[in-house]
């Protein structure tokens, strides 16, 4: 399996933490974010290979992050997965 940059949108420190195990276990790099600000930041900046997206953060919802995305971006489209604690 291809290793992939894997960007985790989470506010929970035992979320994060727990997903960024699990895969980088499989030799995925990791990218973390504390918010949807954030997270499209990075996106924009550096692009990533696969999200992971906590259903609430502190700025907007994962969904609406989601939304952003895919308003903002002409860009190949990437998989986004939410998730809720």
């Amino acid at each position: 399996m291809k290793n992939i940059r894997v960007l985790i949108a989470s506010d929970s420190p035992l979320q994060s933490r727990s997903l960024q195990r699990m895969l980088a276990q499989n030799g995925h790099q990791i990218v973390q974010a504390g918010s949807s600000q954030e997270a499209m930041a990075h996106i924009d900046k550096h692009g990533v290979d696969l999200c992971f997206v906590q259903d609430v953060l502190p700025d907007q919802s994962g969904l609406e992050l989601c939304r952003a995305y895919a308003a903002a971006s002409e860009a190949d489209r990437i998989p986004i997965v939410v998730f809720s604690r």
